[in-house]
């Protein structure tokens, strides 16, 4: 699905094709080494841009500007 690529890749995603073989063969990789480094990327991901506390200070700034420059 594209959408999911605009947020996430293979370094914290195992992204694969919908097809019972492809998520067969992802859940299999994930349980392994390679599942718990990318859980751990995947964490970091979300603590540096997608925290609630990261959204609230986007949305603050976000009506801020709209407030500062308002279109009439």
């Amino acid at each position: 699905i594209y959408s999911h690529t605009q947020v996430l890749d293979d370094s914290v995603a195992f992204l694969v094709e919908p097809t019972p073989e492809a998520m067969a063969e992802g859940l299999a990789q994930a349980m392994g080494e390679t599942g718990k480094d990318k859980a751990s990327q995947a964490q970091r991901l979300y603590n540096e841009k997608y925290a609630k506390e990261i959204y609230l200070d986007k949305m603050a700034r976000l009506v801020a500007h709209i407030e500062d420059n308002p279109r009439v």
